[in-house]
């Protein structure tokens, strides 16, 4: 790996992905409402997902449905990088890391397009 400088950014609102298991059902049914009224497309026009290196919020999976067991609480994301010389996987993937909080036990996880 290659250092490189990285700067932290204003924190923003953070979302789940659509596919991920992880909004609530009373929303996913209003959100779905919505599509069916021809109101909006799809999911993606009232959020914008926020990917790459991130701390906090929701995991941005690239495959969805990925899980480590409930127990345990999103932390971080690192995405694969050329200018540091980071890779996950075969395609520009991004790693995913996770803590229980009860145990202090952490769990890794990636994935790539």
């Amino acid at each position: 790996m290659k250092p490189f400088p990285m700067r932290p950014g204003e924190p923003v609102e953070d979302y789940p992905v659509w596919d991920g298991g992880d909004i609530p059902e009373d929303i996913s049914d209003l959100i779905l409402q919505l599509e069916d009224e021809g109101k909006i497309e799809d999911y993606h026009d009232l959020i914008e997902l926020h990917g790459g290196f991130k701390i906090g919020g929701h995991p941005c999976f690239i495959q969805p449905g990925t899980s480590v067991g409930e127990s345990f609480e999103f932390v971080l994301q690192i995405d694969s990088t050329e200018k540091g010389n980071l890779m996950w996987g075969h395609d520009s993937g991004c790693a995913y890391f996770f803590r229980d909080p009860r145990t202090n036990e952490w769990r890794m996880t990636w994935d790539c397009y």
